[in-house]
């Protein structure tokens, strides 16, 4: 049984050896360094990038223990390897019933971030998407589609006008 425990325990530190230690800007000691734990990475490829690299990045802190703190969960925009705007998530549970985050894809103008939330009769999936113009995203659009088990299948798309800029959308504040 012992063997057995030292053999998990062995198994878990190394796994966690590989986690993304990031500074937050401030000089902080090593020891203080926040763990952030990568979920996903897109590179965005496109030509109307040129020569700039932007990639999309979920995102979410380590808390002391190694867990997931969900409170800090965002998908991240970066260009060049440095961070240009932070878009949080709700709380699953907490904020958003059965909140997550199902795709983040590159499309024609930019990105999409498709989340899903609800549950029984009521389960939405919402789309938002997220264009390029001059050297800035917007949020451009946003697709709702809600379903359930005695429900049939609605949705809407909605454009924005005028588009709102990536650093100050708020992703609660589009849930129904």
């Amino acid at each position: 049984m012992k063997t057995l425990i030292y053999i998990m325990l062995s198994v878990f530190c190394l796994s966690c050896k590989g986690q993304n230690t990031q500074d937050s800007g401030k000089n902080k000691s090593t020891k203080e360094a926040t763990l952030i734990d990568t979920i996903s990475i897109l590179p965005l490829k496109n030509k109307q990038y040129g020569s700039n690299n932007y990639k999309v990045l979920q995102l979410c802190n380590l808390d002391s223990e190694g867990y997931r703190n969900k409170s800090t969960s965002r998908i991240e925009l970066t260009k060049n390897a440095k961070a240009v705007s932070s878009i949080s998530l709700p709380i699953p549970d907490e904020e958003v019933k059965n909140f997550s985050v199902t795709k983040i894809a590159e499309t024609t103008n930019g990105f999409e971030v498709a989340v899903n939330w609800g549950g029984g009769n009521n389960i939405y999936d919402v789309d938002f998407y997220f264009a390029l113009r001059g050297s800035q995203f917007y949020l451009d659009e946003i697709k709702t589609g809600k379903y359930g088990a005695d429900t049939e299948v609605t949705r809407t798309t909605k454009k924005i006008n005028p588009p709102i800029p990536i650093n100050k959308v708020k992703i609660i504040g589009y849930l129904e």
